[in-house]
């Protein structure tokens, strides 16, 4: 998966707002939502992956106590 071209500046928003004329939220079209989503997943992905060879790292230079088989199985 790689990151697309999508902009938050091309992005239609409409504002949601009370009696004082106080934002209070915001509707965006369905299409940059998905986009927006696939970018959110992706965000967490990358950082879940750097996290983990991260503390592969870590384990292999002894500052992390290695996980067994069973240890990474119970984890999922």
């Amino acid at each position: 998966m790689t990151a697309t071209a999508f902009s938050m500046d091309t992005v239609n928003l409409n504002y949601l707002t009370d009696e004082e004329g106080k934002k209070t939220g915001v509707l965006i079209p369905i299409e940059d939502w998905e986009e927006i989503k696939k970018m959110i997943e992706y965000s967490l992905l990358k950082d879940s992956l750097l996290q983990a060879f991260q503390e592969m790292n870590e384990m292999r230079k002894g500052l992390k106590p290695r996980l067994s088989l069973n240890d990474v199985i119970n984890e999922l």
